[in-house]
């Protein structure tokens, strides 16, 4: 039982109509009328309860499970409205409504604070790898930010391997062309694809994830095996207490230190070696400031340094790749679902690729079909268990209640991007609705605050262009070359969230060759 309240306490303490709607601090309004934060909507009596409380939002005491605790939090909302205050290890406030959304991304700060992962933080603190953006905060994430978004964040920046790109989605559809795979086998694969094209910038190089034989290679087997244990660990610890996980020892601990000791030996191999082909092609006079490197063009920035950029690279290959894998593999799900919205976007790929040709970037611009198709899946399947979750430096009035400073704010977009306020058919998949006529407006309005996949603002996802390239490539070369379905009878899945979506089993894809 210990154990148990420990784990739900610690998971609820991590995680993450209109009276008043602020979009500025609360200095700026008159306040009398404005509700105390005690007032906010929530469950109240056993559920707060001092240390024990929230393990009674989870079984035995009721339906819920932490592997599905969405649909606690959209439980909650339907319950006491689209503003929640609940404790969860600390006092939480869960924002729904789309308003509310954007005056927290507005009051974020210039050092936005969020949560971090302790079990990570306390692997930084015993070895030598750089805390890296996910824990860096204040001024010292900013200046470790600052230089990445120069080199990460523009349209551009992955654009420029997008040709080496091609040819990792190229080897993907042809494994698939080549072999039968098991659901488990089609879902590493994602995985490896994943991985593989990760590494061309990470380490601007080809590590051979999609070979045939890399079975063969044991220390790439291990090297998927760890990134896989990082996240499950990652999600495991959110479930134990922080005084437990900081003081005692555990076997977690040590498989976490195992795993990632490896990934940063790994990291250190291949960026040592990108470093080291750097250096003589520079010495020999052979080396072009203006190539497609990500090693270099942060090298030449003079803000990082070797060690920060070696962080950069193992967050890069490691959390940029089971994300982006379960993405694609949700997106794929849907498309073959919807047979009339897979072969509207067959035919923009056909007419912008033509049978067999090469995505450019004239092509990622003109098709309009294949990012709406993206951002409907992430809609009906939200990548991540809520939304961004932020402590704001001021306090805020959100429908009139006063929420102060330091509070842990959860956007919770899951939800949101369900709401028929916003969407109309929340639950039908309709690429159609992102589209925009030729004055550039929707159809119907949304508001941006809503779908957030990748977070927003200065704190969003470095790595977010880099991985809805990715999706771009794999999912239009697959549809491409195949038509994709699923087995008679596995239908409809199960997902439940581990830091990210997943599929409770894989999914039984059937990719018929095109003729």
């Amino acid at each position: 039982m210990r154990r148990m309240l420990n784990s739900v306490v610690s998971r609820c303490g991590t995680l993450f109509h209109q009276r008043y709607h602020s979009t500025s601090v609360i200095e700026d309004f008159d306040i009398r009328g404005v509700r105390p934060f005690e007032e906010i909507p929530g469950p109240g009596g056993i559920y707060n309860t001092p240390i024990i409380g929230p393990a009674f939002h989870f079984q035995p005491f009721s339906k819920h499970t932490t592997e599905k605790v969405h649909h606690l939090f959209n439980e909650l909302i339907d319950k006491h409205g689209s503003l929640v205050r609940i404790k969860l290890g600390k006092w939480c406030v869960l924002v729904e409504d789309a308003v509310d959304i954007e005056a927290v991304m507005k009051n974020e700060g210039k050092y936005p604070m969020r949560d971090g992962h302790l079990i990570h933080e306390l692997y930084c603190e015993n070895s030598e790898l750089s805390k890296g953006l996910i824990l860096l905060q204040g001024k010292e994430w900013h200046n470790f930010r600052s230089p990445l978004n120069a080199q990460m964040m523009r349209v551009r920046s992955a654009q420029h391997f997008l040709s080496n790109q091609n040819e990792v989605a190229d080897d993907l559809v042809t494994r698939i062309k080549q072999d039968q795979f098991t659901p488990h086998e089609m879902s590493e694969m994602f995985f490896k694809y994943a991985c593989e094209s990760i590494s061309v910038v990470a380490f601007n190089k080809r590590l051979g994830y999609l070979r045939r034989d890399v079975d063969m290679y044991p220390d790439k087997l291990q090297s998927l095996k760890d990134i896989r244990d990082m996240f499950r660990i990652f999600n495991e610890c959110l479930y134990i207490h922080p005084f437990v996980l900081r003081n005692f020892s555990l076997k977690v601990k040590d498989d976490y230190k195992s795993a990632v000791d490896r990934l940063v030996r790994l990291a250190k191999d291949h960026y040592h070696g990108t470093l080291e082909d750097i250096r003589q092609r520079q010495a020999a006079g052979t080396l072009d400031p203006q190539e497609n490197n990500l090693m270099l063009s942060l090298l030449m920035s003079n803000k990082l340094t070797e060690d920060d950029i070696g962080a950069i690279a193992l967050d890069l290959f490691s959390g940029g790749t089971d994300s982006t894998a379960r993405m694609i593999q949700m997106l794929l799900y849907v498309l073959a679902r919807h047979p009339d919205k897979q072969e509207r976007l067959y035919q923009e790929v056909h007419d912008e690729l033509g049978p067999s040709g090469p995505i450019t970037v004239p092509a990622l611009k003109s098709m309009k079909y294949l990012p709406a198709c993206v951002k409907e899946s992430f809609r009906l399947y939200h990548p991540v268990l809520t939304g961004t979750q932020r402590y704001l430096p001021t306090d805020i009035i959100l429908q009139g209640f006063r929420i102060p400073a330091g509070t842990s704010v959860i956007m919770m977009n899951q939800k949101a991007a369900k709401n028929k306020k916003y969407f109309p058919e929340p639950e039908v998949y309709l690429p159609e609705r992102w589209l925009r006529d030729a004055s550039g407006k929707r159809v119907t309005p949304i508001p941006p605050s809503v779908l957030l996949p990748f977070g927003f603002g200065q704190r969003q996802c470095v790595g977010k262009r880099f991985a809805e390239q990715e999706i771009y490539l794999a999912v239009s070369k697959i549809i491409q070359n195949f038509e994709v379905s699923l087995e008679p009878g596995y239908e409809e899945i199960d997902v439940l969230y581990e830091i990210f979506i997943r599929p409770k089993e894989p999914i039984r894809f059937v990719f018929k060759e095109r003729k």
